[in-house]
């Protein structure tokens, strides 16, 4: 007798879409409370690492895609930012993941907002500071790439963000 199983539910994205930083933000290395700091490395890091390390195998099952976000703070220094540093590690791990993942069929893609409106300013968001449907708008783009494309970074930034 054979017989057949049906696999519902496979795996074919994962956002991984965590971050934060301390109560103390943005103050630096040097004046910040160390006390602090754990949750967001934890966070920041280690959160997007064992959600790929769970996610990937299931990914290749299915030639999905994993997008990382970053930050533009991952991309521009920031004097003795940690925030900065840890999404500057994210960064590094998007493109480390890429290089393994592409050719098991996996895409990943690190997309990198610039000032967003979230909770995350904590009541003093910047008057420019972009809506989060853009930023969402532009996770879906890089998840709808047809097969066989790996858009690898994309940045968005409000208009008047400096840096």
């Amino acid at each position: 007798m054979t017989r057949t199983v049906a696999h519902f539910g496979a795996l074919h994205a994962v956002v991984a879409n965590a971050g934060f930083a301390p109560a103390d933000h943005p103050r630096t290395i040097a004046d910040g409370d160390p006390e602090l700091w754990a949750p967001m490395v934890l966070t920041n890091v280690l959160g997007p690492a064992l959600l790929a390390n769970a996610a990937l195998p299931h990914l290749e099952t299915t030639g999905g895609r994993l997008v990382l976000v970053g930050s533009v703070a991952g991309l521009k220094n920031s004097p003795a930012n940690l925030y900065s540093a840890t999404k500057w590690a994210v960064t590094g791990m998007a493109e480390n993941l890429r290089m393994y993942a592409t050719s098991r069929g996996v895409g990943v893609t690190l997309v990198n907002p610039g000032m967003t409106d979230t909770a995350f300013w904590q009541g003093g968001v910047p008057p420019f500071a972009l809506s989060p449907g853009p930023v969402a708008e532009a996770i879906c783009f890089a998840l709808g790439q047809p097969a066989g494309v790996d858009l690898n970074t994309l940045t968005i930034r409000p208009v008047g963000q400096p840096a």
